[in-house]
């Protein structure tokens, strides 16, 4: 007996050390959802009729809103297919697979029970290697969808997948990340990513896809999504690389951007649909993501804050993110679906960024930071999620660094106070 409650307390310390974390409220999918290892295979949450679907490498699994607190799961359609996105009209389901040869899209008509290839011939004109990276639904009419290929862009179905008319618009080549309809206007159609040159693009069509501009473009940046404001179809708002910008012409233009805190890749945003004010923000760190941020605005878009920062090692980064009532649902790369409480989010608008400066930025080789608190370690990362050196600094509030070391590029500097907070910044060698 003795033995039995010792293996109990065991068993009972390894969950709450892996899967309690504060305010974070794990619900499952850590083992089919991991999605931060793969960077073509990029799913999206969709909430229907009161149920969470997940799509990941074992198929859709979803689960009811009601039963948020624990970590049960349904396997529901393409059981055993890598699945990244999936559109529904009633029992019937069309998914995009992770495969680039045959079976890139799979259909089930009796709500998840049994699937078909679905894939038309369309999709493999003259091509010998295919793949489609996004499928997205038509808000005010269910027979129509959009679908975004690697090779011929953006195609439109109107009549739920029996045929397709091709829009041939600008496809990135390097990063396709987002295809989206107005959900106000579902004339004007939205596609954007990263470019073979490594500009960031915003394809964008106001008749329907039938013409096409490109009002958004920055170097060595790439857009990852778009969250349009509930009541004001003129308002948008973008997440790029350590950046949010917004639009309050309904994307014919685009506003400075803010600068994000820790230099996060911004994968998605989400208005509160009841109090617009209300904006919720985050994504993933370019190296080690060993924090869950959530960045804030009371404005709707035009100034952020961190408003939730907790620890949870080598996570991966939020690669998307849902609203439901009074939580947050957040996907991870890695440790699969959380809850957050939005009871727990900071609402004293404290701001890192502030807190530590890195001069001068870009460098020749000597860098100084300055911080208003002491520091305690530096870990330095290339881009390539490398480290390359690490420093423990005096308890000094300036520190100066030589990094004529290091070749010519960004790099990520990972900084901890005495405290053991942990701040992020990217320094770039000359």
């Amino acid at each position: 007996m003795k033995t039995l409650n010792l293996k109990l307390i065991v068993l009972i310390v390894f969950l709450v050390h892996n899967y309690s974390f504060a305010q974070l409220n794990y619900i499952g999918l850590k083992r089919d959802a991991v999605v931060a290892e793969t960077p073509t295979f990029r799913t999206e949450m969709q909430i229907i009729n009161n149920e969470l679907y997940v799509p990941t490498y074992n198929g859709i699994y979803k689960k009811n809103l009601s039963t948020l607190n624990d970590t049960l799961w349904q396997s529901y359609a393409f059981i055993g297919v890598p699945i990244k996105d999936f559109v529904k009209k009633g029992n019937e389901i069309i998914g995009i697979t992770n495969k680039t040869t045959d079976s890139l899209l799979l259909k089930s008509s009796n709500n998840g029970v049994s699937y078909v290839n679905y894939t038309n011939t369309h999709f493999f004109n003259d091509q010998p290697f295919n793949y489609v990276y996004k499928i997205t639904q038509n808000p005010k009419n269910p027979n129509s969808f959009l679908v975004l290929h690697a090779h011929q862009g953006v195609a439109k179905s109107t009549d739920f997948g029996v045929s397709y008319t091709n829009f041939n618009t600008l496809n990135g080549g390097y990063q396709d990340r987002f295809l989206e309809f107005h959900p106000q206007d579902t004339l004007a159609i939205y596609h954007g990513g990263e470019t073979e040159l490594f500009y960031s693009h915003i394809q964008t069509s106001f008749n329907g896809g039938l013409g096409w501009s490109n009002p958004f473009s920055i170097q060595n940046d790439c857009t990852h999504g778009l969250a349009f404001h509930p009541t004001n179809d003129q308002i948008i708002l973008v997440g790029h690389e350590g950046r949010i910008s917004k639009s309050i012409d309904k994307g014919q233009t685009w506003q400075n951007p803010f600068y994000v805190p820790n230099y996060i890749y911004i994968h998605k945003i989400i208005f509160d649909p009841n109090q617009p004010q209300f904006v919720y923000a985050s994504g993933v760190i370019n190296g080690p993501n060993d924090e869950i941020i959530i960045l804030k605005s009371d404005d709707s878009g035009d100034t952020w804050y961190t408003a939730f920062q907790q620890y949870l090692s080598d996570n991966g980064g939020i690669a998307d993110m849902l609203l439901h009532q009074n939580y947050l649902i957040l996907q991870t790369g890695k440790e699969g679906i959380f809850t957050l409480n939005l009871n727990s989010l900071n609402e004293q608008k404290f701001e890192l960024d502030s807190q530590i400066r890195i001069f001068p930025n870009p460098t020749n080789g000597l860098v100084s930071i300055e911080s208003n608190k002491e520091l305690q370690k530096i870990m330095i990362y290339d881009f390539l999620g490398r480290n390359v050196k690490n420093i423990n600094v005096s308890n000094t509030l300036i520190h100066d660094i030589n990094l004529s070391f290091l070749p010519k590029g960004m790099y990520l500097f990972k900084i901890f106070d005495k405290d053991k907070n942990v701040f992020h910044r990217t320094v770039t060698v000359k």
